[in-house]
């Protein structure tokens, strides 16, 4: 029983421990990388930001010119490099595709909803206690529709 117990308690142990101590500064590197530098401080994350966008910009010119494209003036080689913007603008593409899942799911289960834009971000996080490091992109409401009197359409 000794050593059946010391042995799986090693094992445990192992899997406890998770990512060596190089995988976790590569992700967290790639995490400050691709996340416009969130942990460090502003002035140094977005002088990092911009020479990173900068290299892959100038990478994606390259390689089109390399690729030997059709003349068409798009840079239409054979190497694509992906496109890089702003977490900001990352985060909203993301959120709305979030955003329309949920409507599609709320209409399907008779849900009213309706998305809306044009509203006071800073108030809403003040009100929600959102840390201003995040942002809004769209609010979305949702509710019950009006049946009206007889319980049938609103009309």
């Amino acid at each position: 029983a000794g050593t059946n117990g010391g042995g799986g308690a090693g094992i445990v142990a192992e899997k406890k421990k998770g990512m060596s101590k190089w995988a976790r500064r590569k992700a967290q590197f790639l995490v400050m990388l691709f996340s416009s530098g969130y942990p460090l401080p502003r002035f140094l994350s977005s002088v990092l930001s911009f020479f990173v966008r900068l290299a892959v910009n100038v990478l994606g010119h390259t390689l089109g010119r390399v690729g030997g494209g059709d003349g068409g003036g798009d840079g239409g080689g054979r190497f694509r490099v992906p496109t890089l913007h702003s977490s900001d603008t990352w985060s909203t593409k993301n959120a709305s595709l979030v955003a329309m899942s949920y409507l599609l799911g709320c209409a399907a289960r008779g849900i009213a909803t309706c998305p809306m834009e044009g509203y006071w971000a800073p108030g809403i996080r003040r009100a929600l206690g959102i840390p201003s490091r995040f942002a809004v992109p769209l609010v979305v409401c949702a509710g019950m529709p009006y049946r009206g009197e007889g319980g049938g359409g609103g009309g």
